[in-house]
């Protein structure tokens, strides 16, 4: 790992360059602790890591770090962590893609870990989120930027995580100015949210699976509307 955030940013830029011009695939980041800026991943481009904790990307920048820029982009095998929650921050950020792939991340120490305006048929698998403000925001949001740039939220499946430590929300669904519907959480454990552990306002036909479970929130569920 080099010691230049503005370094490391530039290599991870240049090599999901390299991959989106291929059409999409794969990009690789060994183990180790590397500090970044903030970069958006292509359309069909994974980022892999070599395991949760153990591939670390850092940045305490008060912006969307992450970006999941296009239709099946995504995460695998990595942590995104925030250092510091610095307001203002988000560990991964996208509006209106499909397919978006997650896969054994873990997000931590952000204001917000995650925040979809509008996503469908997204997949998540074992994504835990850890002391953050607000953890999952998933919402059914077009203008949330000031410009119809958002969408509609459904057909989303997340299976497996924790969800711990979160001040505001562990998980919200909601319909901000679009549907937010259909949506299924499964195996995900909401743990010592010192806030909401799941939230769920206006979004209609959310799905909890047995497996989910609540455990030490000061709330553990709050449906509205």
């Amino acid at each position: 790992p080099d010691a230049s955030a503005s370094t490391n940013n530039a290599t991870i830029v240049a090599a999901i360059g390299v991959a989106a011009a291929l059409g999409g695939g794969y990009v690789e980041m060994p183990a180790g602790t590397y500090t970044y800026t903030s970069f958006t991943v292509s359309p069909g481009v994974i980022l892999r890591g070599a395991g949760e904790d153990v591939t670390v990307l850092q940045s305490a920048q008060a912006v969307k770090t992450v970006t999941l820029g296009g239709d099946l982009s995504g995460l695998e095998d990595i942590t995104i962590d925030g250092v510091s929650n610095q307001a203002g921050s988000t560990g991964v950020y996208s509006k209106a893609n499909d397919r978006l792939r997650v896969n054994r991340t873990k997000l931590k120490r952000f204001e917000t870990g995650l925040h979809l305006q509008g996503a469908q048929r997204c997949e998540f698998n074992e994504l835990s989120i850890d002391s953050c403000a607000s953890g999952a925001k998933i919402h059914g949001d077009i203008n949330a930027s000031g410009g119809s740039d958002g969408s509609v939220c459904h057909n989303n499946r997340w299976n497996g995580g924790i969800v711990s430590v979160c001040t505001t929300v562990g998980i919200e669904l909601k319909y901000v100015d679009r549907q937010c519907w259909n949506n299924e959480l499964d195996h995900i454990g909401f743990v010592d949210n010192t806030g909401i552990g799941l939230r769920v306002y206006g979004a209609r036909h959310t799905r909890l699976g047995a497996g989910c479970w609540f455990d030490g929130n000061t709330t553990h569920l709050d449906v509205r509307d």
